[in-house]
């Protein structure tokens, strides 16, 4: 049996630097090791690339091509620090958290 990272699904808008023109993608969903990327894009099997996340620059390869969606394995894994930033709250995808509302109870019996 063959053990995968544990995969999010994020909607993380990017811009992806190849050889070509950057291109504006989604990131769909990723993991440590990988990704998908949604969006217009020229990207081809084999291509390098870099993935914007704050300000670092994630080095990854294109695995596969389908329909305007792609698959790419990032070179080494990424840490916590970069998946946290792709999970963030107040995202555009299935990350969202919501905030109750404050109340006047603070959980104390009034006396």
């Amino acid at each position: 049996m063959r053990w995968r990272t544990q995969r999010w699904v994020v909607d993380f808008p990017t811009k992806v630097l190849s050889k070509e023109d950057p291109h504006s993608l989604t990131v769909s969903s990723v993991s440590s090791s990988g990704a998908r990327l949604d969006g217009d894009h020229d990207l081809e099997e084999g291509d390098q690339i870099r993935i914007s996340c704050l300000t670092d620059q994630i080095h990854a390869t294109v695995v596969w091509v389908k329909d305007g969606t792609c698959g790419i394995k990032f070179s080494r894994p990424i840490g916590q620090k970069h998946l946290a930033v792709f999970r963030r709250p107040g995202g555009r995808g299935l990350t969202v958290w919501a905030r109750t509302p404050p109340s006047s109870l603070h959980g104390f019996r009034e006396l």
